[in-house]
């Protein structure tokens, strides 16, 4: 186990902000994410479709919906990532399946207007490929792109923001031309208790002090972390930079860790490994 950094209050999380539910003109924004970029990403397009007078609710995953709740949507806004040999991400999967039926009628989502945002590695030869999928069999079951395809490139100098932002941009100007967004007045009283934050947060206690912290992997001096069934413990063997200082300061820093795996732990390249 590596070392904690400590932790300056104890929190608990009490839950999501309340965050109200559109009805006419209601603009869904849907997400596939493996690692939680994409829901970050819908979160951004939540936030922006309100300040623009939208009736944006909370960002919902697609395994959330099936497809009787995708077929009652008029306007959605699809955000997916792309994870191992060109798979969708986990919380996706369900409703993927259930799209994929080929008996599923060509007129299925003629009511469906949609824009689909992808998140992806170049250096990967299924760039962005559920992305591209997703935006393929939408349009075969009737349902009509408002907005191009775009495809966010995590190999960009810029990162995913360099198609990401202008794509956002010109994609709420055009669903302006079919969803008519509310005038400020309006705006207002819509948005009214609606909050932007995404979780409330209650302080319960000063933190434990760092050597009570840093005990082998444990939090505090006695209780072990909970693991969950896919969740494992692993001794770091190796952490170091992979990047000039200079860069690490001003840009980011890029570093290679090894990790000793527990017995029997299998995984096959193109896997996701989320460090805590």
């Amino acid at each position: 186990p590596g070392q904690l950094s400590s932790w300056p209050l104890c929190c608990r999380v009490l839950g999501m902000a309340p965050t109200g539910n559109g009805v006419a003109g209601h603009v869904a924004i849907l997400y596939g994410s493996q690692t939680g970029t994409s829901e970050e990403v819908a979160w951004d397009l939540v936030r922006e479709g309100r300040a623009k007078g939208f009736q944006c609710g909370e960002p919902q995953a697609l395994n959330d919906i099936d497809l009787q709740g995708l077929c009652a949507m008029k306007f959605a806004v699809f955000v997916v990532s792309t994870t191992g040999q060109g798979d969708p991400p986990v919380n996706m999967r369900k409703l993927w399946q259930e799209l994929l039926v080929a008996s599923l009628p060509k007129t299925l989502l003629t009511d469906l207007r949609f824009a689909v945002f992808g998140l992806g590695d170049s250096h990967y030869r299924e760039f962005n490929y559920a992305a591209r999928k997703l935006h393929a069999r939408l349009r075969g079951l009737g349902a009509q792109a408002f907005f191009r395809l775009g495809l966010g490139d995590d190999q960009h100098d810029f990162g995913l923001e360099q198609e990401l932002d202008p794509w956002a941009e010109s994609m709420w100007e055009a669903l302006a031309g079919i969803c008519l967004p509310q005038a400020s007045a309006q705006r207002g009283a819509t948005l009214a208790g609606v909050e932007d934050c995404r979780y409330r947060v209650e302080v319960l206690e000063e933190a434990p002090s760092a050597e009570a912290t840093v005990n082998g992997g444990k939090h505090g001096a006695d209780a072990a972390w909970p693991l969950g069934p896919e969740e494992f413990e692993a001794e770091v063997q190796a952490n170091w930079s992979l990047c000039t200082t200079e860069h690490a300061c001003e840009q980011q820093d890029v570093r290679n860790v090894a990790l000793l795996m527990p017995p029997g732990t299998s995984y096959e390249a193109g896997d996701v490994c989320v460090v805590w």
